[in-house]
């Protein structure tokens, strides 16, 4: 979140661990947030922005979200998700990478298209393969 790519976090990194319950066919993944959204808030206020709380908690879900289903996913992937809701009308977008260990979002207010349906979009890069795109309609 810092905007000096050459300098490293200024919190902690996270880890987020993968266990397989093979009696339940299972996968359980989990991670504590916590320096990740230190990243975040110190980025608001370096940049004096505010975000609606419900925004706020949509971003803050949607790079949880992904960051869990990329560290489940084969090794050398990129994720971009995009969810667009109507009421009120907002996309949030959020990216991320297992090579990289890294990821990111964006809350957007201001132009967003109101197709009819609230979607949620994923676009999946690994080295070598094409690119996958799905979309999906969400309540």
């Amino acid at each position: 979140m810092l905007n000096d790519p050459g300098k490293q976090s200024e919190t902690q990194p996270i880890e987020v661990r993968c266990y397989f319950v093979r009696e339940r066919n299972a996968l359980l993944v989990r991670g504590q947030f916590t320096p990740v959204y230190t990243d975040y808030y110190l980025h608001l206020m370096q940049h004096e922005l505010r975000y609606e709380p419900d925004h706020d908690t949509l971003l803050k879900d949607a790079i949880a979200g992904l960051t869990l289903h990329l560290a489940s996913r084969p090794w050398n992937e990129a994720a971009a998700w995009t969810l667009n809701f109507h009421d009120p009308l907002v996309n949030i977008f959020a990216a991320g990478s297992n090579r990289t260990a890294g990821v990111t979002g964006r809350i957007f207010t201001e132009n967003v298209k109101s197709e009819g349906t609230q979607l949620f979009n994923s676009q999946i890069t690994a080295a070598g393969e094409p690119v996958r795109q799905s979309s999906i309609e969400i309540e």
